[in-house]
């Protein structure tokens, strides 16, 4: 079999990543398989498996874009109380649900999973603090708790 350029190569990383990333909003973490993404991006499910070894790598390759979704609901750029109205606001909008239970998930599952979960968590604190001028973590750890309590329901 012929060896694949790079190119090739980061084109099949991308759809790969395309398609975790659809079905991270359509079936969740859990429905999604290397099956499922085999049959939606007709890459078998070991060339799926060469790029993305484990499960967990699958959310770890769509982070980002995942981190920029969800910061896409958010009001903030006009002030503290804006951004928390948007954030109860984004509660009821499913792709920001979903980001969030897929953070959440990872909290709580195996230990492998958390370093996703914090690397999240600690990305939003940043880039929420950093825009909203903010010196403490205590208005958004209340609303990541809030979000826990309101996903529970």
């Amino acid at each position: 079999m012929p060896k694949r350029s790079k190119q090739e190569t980061n084109e099949t990383i991308n759809t790969i990543k395309s398609a975790v990333f659809d079905q991270l909003l359509t079936l969740g973490y859990e429905e999604m398989s290397y099956t499922s993404l085999s049959q939606q991006t007709g890459i078998s499910r070991t060339g799926i498996c060469h790029h993305f070894p484990k499960k967990i790598h699958f959310t770890e390759g769509v982070e980002a874009i995942l981190m920029e979704r969800l910061l896409s609901h958010l009001d903030s750029q006009s002030g503290v109380e804006a951004f928390e109205r948007s954030w109860m606001s984004a509660l009821k909008v499913r792709e920001f649900t979903i980001i969030l239970q897929t953070v959440f998930y990872h909290l709580f599952a195996k230990q492998g999973s958390k370093c996703f979960a914090a690397k999240c968590i600690d990305y939003l604190l940043v880039q929420i603090k950093a825009r909203l001028s903010l010196q403490s973590d205590q208005r958004i750890n209340a609303l990541l708790g809030q979000s826990i309590i309101d996903l529970c329901r």
